[in-house]
C-alpha cells in the first residue's frame, strides 16, 4: 500500500475514491476522449412570460453574484448540485480585496471579521540554492468559506432570492425573449419538499406527537391542532371533524401529555371541503387560568425528511424561464464544454495538499517555494499557510495536458514523499484533517466566448483566469463589484445578446502576458533543461521585484501585472542577470515569445487609455443607454486590463 493509499483511506468520506475520479477526469482531459455535451439548443419561438431575470447555476461562487444582484432588486434564482455550504478549508486572499463585500453592502464590518477564520505575516518566497524574500500583507487572510457563504445565503433568501439544492442544471433552450433552463431534482429532495405542503411547523409536529402525513390525511389546520390542546376538553385530533370547535375562541391547553387517539376504527373524512365550523353558539371554557404550554425542552423533530420546503411547485424535472442564464459551474460546465468542443488546455496547474496538526509552531506562511531541481519533467513549487485547524501545505506544478503527463495520485506520492523534508517534520507526527487535489486547465483562447445570446460564463467558467493562479474565489472577489455593476446595467438597459455579455468578459492583456511565465516555469515533456534553470531564472527576477519595492512585488503575488512594474521587472533583470534571460528563448519558443511581446504592447495601451477614459467617463455618462453601456465595459477593460483596480 502506498503513502497516498494508507494516509487516505484513514480519512472520512472515500477521499482516496475521489481521487481516482478526479483522476480519471484529468486522464480523459489528456488524451482527449471528454465527453462533449448538447445542452444549449437555440429556437424561434416565444416564451411569454418569464419566472425570473436571471438564473445562476453554480452556487458556491454564483451566491456572491446572486446575492448582489438580488440585492439590487432583480429577481434571481440560485441552482446548485449540491447543498450549498462553504468547504472546511479556509480560502486564502489579502484584506484590502475583501473590502468589495462591504462597498457592495453584502457584509456588514462585523460580519466581515467573523468571516476572517486566520491571519498571519510575513510570507515567504524562495527558490532552490537562492535567498528568500519576506513580504508582508498578501494572500495572509484567511476566509472561512462556510460562515461567508451561509450569511450570503441568508442575506439573499431574505432579499427574496430562491434557492434551488440538491438541484442540477440539465439543458437550455435560448429563444428571442429569454432562456429556458431545464433542471433536476435530487429525488430525495424531491420527496422533502413534499412536507411543505402539509403547512405544519416541526415544533408543532413534535410537540403534538402527531405524525404530519396524518395531519395532512385528516385536513386538520396546524392551528386547529393547537386548540385541541385544551386541558378541559382533552379532545383527540380525530374528533376536530365532529365537534365543529371555533378555533378562534378557545385556548391551548398546559398538557403536553395529550396524544392522539388510539382508535383504529376511526377513519378520515373524504369530503375534501371540510372547513372549520362557523357554529358561534359554541362557547370556550371561561376557566381563565388556561394558558399555553410552557415546556422551554420542546424540540422540532429531527427527521431530516420532514423539513418545509420555500418551493412547493418543484418536481422532479422543471423549467425555469429566465431572461438571463449565468454559468458559474465552473472549468467543466457543460456548457464550457459544449463551447470547448474537446479542445486541451494549453496550460495545466495540478495541486495537491492537505490541512493538519502537529507541524512545529509556525507562524509564517510560504506564497511560492522551492527546495528541489526539474524532477520527472516538473518543477515543484510548495506553499503553506497557518489555518484554524492546523497548517496547509500545497505541492503544485505547472505543465501541459501531454498524455504523458503524471497522475494527481502519483503528485499525492511525491507530496508525502518531499513534505517531511519542506516541514521539517515525520509524516508520523502528523494528524491529517483533509487531503486536497484538484487541477485547473488554462486555455490562450480566453475568456471564452458564448456563441449564444443571454448566456453569460463567470468566474471559472469564464475561463479570464491567470494560467499561474488558482482562479476560484480570489479571480471572482476581483471581480466582484465589475461583474455586479456591468450585469445590472445589462438587466436595466436589455442588452442581452452575445456580444453586448461578451463586454462583461474582455480581453485584459496584463492576463496575457502571464501565459510567459506559465511557459517559463514548466517543461515541455520532451525538453531538456539544466536541472535548476527555472530555480534560477525565478531567483533572478524576484531579486529585481524585491529591489524596486513593494509597488512592483504586491501587485504580482496578487496577479495583478502592471506595465511599469513589469518593463522595470525585465529591464533591470536583462541588465544584471543576462546569463538567466537568453535561455528562456529556446524554452518557450519563439511563437510564445511574440504572442507574449502583443500582449505586452497592448498592456502598454491600455495603460494609456485608462487615465483617459477616466477623464473623459463624466461627460459620456449623458450617452444614450447602448453606447452608455459599451463605454463603461470599454472604462473597466482599460481598468482591469492594465492593473489599474490595484
Amino acid at each position: 500500500m502506498s503513502q497516498t493509499e494508507q494516509i487516505l483511506s484513514q480519512l472520512p468520506g472515500d477521499v482516496l475514491g475521489r481521487l481516482r475520479s478526479a483522476d480519471k477526469v484529468w486522464k480523459a482531459l489528456r488524451e482527449g476522449t471528454t465527453p462533449i455535451p448538447e445542452v444549449i439548443t437555440e429556437t424561434e419561438e416565444e416564451l411569454g412570460t418569464l419566472d425570473l431575470d436571471v438564473v445562476i447555476c453554480g452556487g458556491t461562487l454564483g451566491i456572491l453574484i446572486g446575492a448582489a444582484l438580488q440585492q439590487r432588486g432583480w429577481r434571481v434564482a440560485v441552482v446548485e448540485r449540491g447543498v450549498l455550504r462553504g468547504r472546511d478549508q479556509e480560502w486564502n486572499i489579502s484584506r484590502q480585496e475583501l473590502e468589495v463585500f462591504l462597498e457592495l453592502e453584502l457584509l456588514s464590518t462585523a460580519e466581515l471579521e467573523n468571516a476572517i477564520a486566520s491571519e498571519y505575516n510575513p510570507a515567504r518566497i524562495s527558490f532552490f540554492q537562492g535567498p528568500d524574500f519576506l513580504v508582508n500583507d498578501v494572500l495572509n487572510i484567511g476566509v472561512d468559506p462556510v460562515f461567508l457563504l451561509d450569511t450570503l445565503k441568508a442575506k439573499f433568501l431574505a432579499a427574496g432570492g430562491k434557492l434551488f439544492e440538491k438541484t442540477s442544471f440539465t439543458q437550455a433552450s435560448i429563444h428571442p425573449d429569454g432562456v429556458s433552463i431545464g433542471l433536476k431534482v435530487d429525488p430525495l429532495e424531491v420527496e422533502r419538499l413534499k412536507v411543505e405542503r402539509l403547512k405544519v411547523d416541526p415544533l408543532e409536529v413534535k410537540r403534538l406527537k402527531v405524525d404530519p402525513l396524518e395531519v395532512e390525511r385528516l385536513k386538520v389546520d396546524r392551528l386547529e391542532v393547537e386548540r385541541l390542546k385544551v386541558e378541559r376538553l382533552k379532545v383527540d385530533p380525530l374528533e376536530v371533524e365532529s365537534s365543529n370547535l371555533e378555533s378562534a375562541n378557545v385556548e391551548p391547553s398546559t398538557d403536553t401529555n395529550l396524544e392522539p387517539s388510539t382508535d383504529t376504527n376511526l377513519e378520515p373524512s373524504t369530503d375534501t371541503n371540510l372547513e372549520p365550523s362557523t357554529d358561534t353558539n359554541l362557547e370556550p371554557s371561561t376557566d381563565t387560568n388556561l394558558q399555553p404550554s410552557t415546556d422551554t425542552n420542546l424540540q422540532p423533530s429531527t427527521d431530516t425528511n420532514l423539513q418545509p420546503s420555500t418551493d412547493t411547485n418543484l418536481q422532479p424535472s422543471t423549467q425555469i424561464k429566465a431572461r438571463l442564464l449565468i454559468d458559474a459551474m465552473g472549468h467543466f460546465s457543460p456548457i464550457v464544454k459544449q463551447v470547448r468542443q474537446g479542445q486541451k488546455p494549453e496550460g495545466v496547474c495540478l495541486v495537491v495538499g492537505s490541512c493538519a496538526q502537529g507541524y512545529p509552531k509556525n507562524d509564517m506562511g510560504d506564497l511560492i517555494v522551492s527546495f528541489t531541481p526539474i524532477q520527472n519533467q516538473c518543477q515543484y513549487f510548495w506553499e503553506a499557510f497557518p489555518a484554524r485547524d492546523g497548517r496547509t501545505t500545497y505541492l503544485f506544478t505547472y505543465l501541459d495536458a501531454n498524455p504523458e503527463r503524471p497522475s494527481l495520485e502519483f503528485l499525492c506520492d511525491e507530496y508525502f514523499r518531499l513534505l517531511p523534508e519542506y516541514q521539517g517534520v515525520e509524516l508520523s507526527q502528523l494528524d491529517f484533517k483533509r487531503v486536497l487535489f484538484g487541477f485547473f486547465p488554462s486555455y490562450q483562447k480566453s475568456p471564452l466566448r458564448m456563441p449564444w445570446n443571454r448566456i453569460l460564463p463567470i468566474g471559472d467558467s469564464s475561463g479570464g483566469q491567470s494560467p499561474v493562479s488558482f482562479g476560484g474565489f480570489g479571480s471572482m472577489v476581483r471581480h466582484l463589484k465589475r461583474l455586479s455593476n456591468g450585469i445590472h446595467e445589462a438587466l436595466e438597459y436589455d442588452l442581452l445578446d452575445r456580444n453586448a455579455l461578451a463586454q462583461l468578459q474582455p480581453y485584459q492583456p496584463n492576463i496575457g502576458v502571464t501565459w510567459m511565465f506559465q511557459r517559463t516555469m514548466s517543461v515541455g515533456i520532451k525538453q531538456q533543461l539544466a536541472p535548476n534553470q527555472i530555480n534560477q531564472l525565478l531567483t533572478g527576477v524576484f531579486q529585481a521585484m524585491a529591489n524596486l519595492g513593494d509597488d512592483v512585488l504586491k501587485p504580482f503575488l496578487q496577479d495583478v501585472v502592471k506595465f511599469s512594474g513589469l518593463s522595470k521587472t525585465l529591464f533591470v533583470t536583462s541588465l544584471t542577470k543576462p546569463a538567466l534571460v537568453v535561455p528562456v528563448i529556446p524554452q518557450v519558443g519563439l511563437t510564445m515569445l511574440l504572442d507574449w511581446m502583443l500582449h505586452y504592447s497592448n498592456l502598454a495601451v491600455y495603460s494609456s487609455l485608462y487615465p483617459v477614459g477616466k477623464l473623459i467617463s463624466g461627460m459620456l455618462n449623458t450617452l444614450p443607454p447602448k453606447p452608455k453601456y459599451y463605454f463603461h465595459r470599454w472604462l473597466e477593460a482599460w481598468r482591469y486590463g492594465s492593473g489599474g483596480d490595484y
